[in-house]
């Protein structure tokens, strides 16, 4: 019996030593992760100079030229614009600077996501809620692919990004007909919650007409969205496409050249978490979903 105890003592003490250790590697981690994503953002550089427009007959014709550039990825965005105010890229500048950025960071989880297992053996260890969860976007015609853009619509884009705290997705109203009118998601901080938290609308009323489709029964460990395909076409959002935990897609789908976001690991250990996007305008028509957003946080946490 008392060999029992002894036995029983030793191994809460290698328990509590080991969750000591954890918790020290978890300081350690974070604090290098924020250090590191410090450093990262500012590899990310823009650049933007006035030509003359060599395609206008005119005399006092000027183009604007912008890059955003990330050393470490390669990747390069350009845009022209007719203008000669290169202030006319900043708002796209910080979209693009934002969607490289949540890149790197979405490929920084997904190598290290065998270090968020840890929580599985040692719950009461948790991660701080800004290590175990990403962001991927935004995404817009204007601002993916890499590559060359002319931003002579950039007066459709309003570049209202909503700025909604990710949670537990229970709800997603998506409203659509030729073109997505609007998305509104709603979030429970705790799945025992009675009530859910409307997030605020995502583009506007759209086009007259045009249908809405629900998903709902969502929650945080049976029922969530892993993955998400795009399409844009005239400037806009004209598919999305969810696919849950269990395989099952669910949305408007287009047969080729989506856009796919996800599944991150290889046991879907990363459900979407927020979603958040701006809008933007079809000449004597409404608005519609122009930007779009992803948070995707660990399964295991809350």
């Amino acid at each position: 019996m008392i060999e029992g105890k002894i036995t029983q003592l030793s191994n809460y003490c290698i328990t509590k030593s080991t969750k000591s250790i954890i918790s020290q590697y978890q300081n350690h981690f974070s604090d290098s992760f924020h250090q590191c994503f410090i450093w990262r953002i500012e590899q990310i550089t823009t650049k933007t100079s006035i030509s003359n427009d060599l395609t206008s007959s005119s005399l006092f014709s000027f183009q604007a030229n912008g890059e955003v550039r990330d050393k470490i990825s390669h990747k390069l965005v350009k845009y022209v614009a007719k203008s000669s105010n290169d202030q006319i890229f900043l708002k796209v500048f910080d979209l693009v600077k934002l969607r490289m950025f949540n890149e790197a960071k979405a490929v920084f989880m997904k190598n290290f996501l065998h270090v968020f297992s840890l929580v599985k053996f040692f719950p009461k260890v948790p991660w701080p809620f800004n290590i175990r969860s990403f962001w991927v976007g935004p995404y817009g015609i204007d601002t993916f692919p890499d590559g060359l853009h002319d931003l002579k619509d950039s007066h459709r884009f309003l570049y209202n990004i909503t700025e909604d705290d990710p949670a537990i997705i229970t709800k997603i109203i998506v409203r659509h007909g030729n073109l997505i009118d609007s998305i509104q998601t709603y979030y429970k901080e705790n799945i025992n919650d009675e009530n859910s938290r409307a997030g605020k609308k995502i583009g506007g009323t759209g086009g007259t007409g045009g249908n809405e489709y629900i998903i709902s029964d969502l929650d945080n460990g049976s029922k969530y969205i892993v993955a998400i395909n795009l399409k844009f076409s005239r400037k806009l959002l004209t598919v999305i496409k969810f696919t849950f935990n269990d395989g099952i897609t669910y949305g408007l789908y287009s047969i080729t050249d989506t856009l796919q976001i996800g599944p991150f690991g290889n046991n879907n250990e990363f459900r979407l978490s927020g979603i958040n996007g701006g809008g933007g305008r079809i000449e004597n028509e409404g608005v519609y979903v122009a930007h779009i957003a992803f948070q995707f946080q660990y399964v295991d946490s809350q």
